[in-house]
């Protein structure tokens, strides 16, 4: 009698084992990271605009370089009347111009910056709902989520309470 006892509580357990394995397997996290620099530095996108940029900056400094040059033009000719006031003018512009330049190359550094990263974040969103990642992290050091499915984004949660901790309520 005490033989089927215990073969009934062996397969029982063996059920639940199995059965415990797979809830296992099924509810396991799917979890990735990406290399950010390297995937940063290898975007496409990021070599247009890179390319862009330089051909930009470059025709900027073929401007500057012209200045430059009627400039020393100037300073070398020794008929030119009002060379002071002219040099003083044409002094003036490059500097205007170089400051301005400098600034646009900076302001475009940005924008062209922030136009990959968006298009980046959008494009590792894509790629981890088409494989099924449940989060994909960046290995910059800081760890940035690149991607987190939905079912676990607690934003609004987290908003609620430390907007009720900040006005002083508790739990």
């Amino acid at each position: 009698m005490r033989k089927p006892f215990l073969i009934i509580s062996l397969t029982g357990l063996a059920i639940l084992s199995i059965a415990s394995i797979v809830y296992s397997t099924l509810n396991a996290k799917k979890v990735a990271y990406v290399s950010t620099v390297q995937v940063f530095n290898e975007f496409k996108m990021k070599k247009v605009l890179e390319s862009d940029f330089q051909r930009i900056e470059s025709f900027r400094k073929e401007h500057l370089d012209s200045l430059e040059l009627m400039i020393k033009v100037i300073q070398n000719d020794t008929k030119l009347k009002n060379k002071q006031a002219i040099l003083e003018y044409k002094t003036e512009e490059f500097y205007a111009k170089q400051q301005e330049f400098e600034r646009a190359n900076s302001d475009l550094t940005a924008k062209y910056n922030d136009q990959i990263v968006s298009q980046l974040k959008q494009y590792v969103k894509d790629y981890g709902v088409e494989n099924r990642y449940d989060f994909i992290y960046g290995d910059d050091g800081e760890l940035d989520l690149m991607f987190a499915s939905e079912k676990h984004d607690v934003t609004k949660q987290v908003i609620e309470y430390i907007n009720k901790r900040y006005e002083g309520y508790e739990k």
